[in-house]
């Protein structure tokens, strides 16, 4: 009977050890993924001159594209939805600097709100950057990580990458990452929201700084 508790004994503990050697093997591999992805990614901490494009369908808006340019001081953010009965709305704020005006178009009539407060900020990000390293062993520990193509890219698509900068809400949360760039391509935030994302460095033209014709529109008051 000794003998017998003994050898289920054995076997329950080489049962966990092999447990517990898969959970290890597996965050060590998320671990040095994301280490490699998050030092790649450091080197867009000080650019300022980029383009990010984020582009939607949504079952009860339609579709919204939203585009954000930054070269040194000026910024501009533009975002077009186009609802489903196919009416078009658009939302631009143009900043200098020095100051901002925003513009709203639709079907029925054009606003011009001049020098208001604030403008937008968007920053590169890719969701994947951690704190500490306690923060980002606990996040490689609960994700999933494979490679997978993408547009033709080499990328990894990662789930359930819990962080203070990026919080996964369940499994249906999925990031899409290029393995060269360690830039996001698509964020998938549900079944019926999918991003298609686009960064591009060091390319943005003054030309989509320039305001529209203000004779187009009438000037309202901007309470700032």
């Amino acid at each position: 009977m000794e003998k017998k508790k003994f050898k289920i004994g054995k076997i329950i503990l080489i049962i966990l050890a092999i447990v517990i050697f898969g959970i290890l093997i597996h965050t060590i591999r998320n671990f040095i993924i994301i280490s490699k992805l998050q030092n790649t990614f450091k080197q867009y901490a000080d650019i300022d001159n980029y383009h990010i494009k984020v582009a939607y369908d949504d079952e009860s808006s339609g579709h919204t594209e939203t585009n954000y340019y930054r070269k040194g001081e000026k910024r501009a953010f533009f975002i077009v939805n186009t609802n489903l009965s196919g009416e078009v709305v658009k939302l631009l704020t143009y900043d200098s600097g020095k100051r901002v005006d925003f513009f709203t178009e639709t079907i029925e009539e054009k606003n011009a709100f001049l020098g208001i407060e604030s403008s937008p900020n968007m920053g590169i990000d890719n969701g994947i950057m951690t704190d500490n390293f306690g923060q980002k062993l606990l996040s490689c520990f609960l994700a999933k990580i494979r490679s997978v193509k993408y547009n033709e890219r080499d990328c990894y698509e990662i789930t359930n990458f819990m962080s203070a900068n990026y919080l996964y809400d369940d499994e249906t949360t999925v990031s899409i990452i290029d393995k060269e760039t360690a830039l996001e391509l698509s964020r998938k935030w549900n079944a019926n929201r999918t991003e298609e994302r686009l960064t591009e460095i060091n390319n943005v033209d003054d030309s989509v700084f320039v305001e529209p014709n203000i004779a187009e529109y009438d000037i309202k008051e901007s309470n700032s």
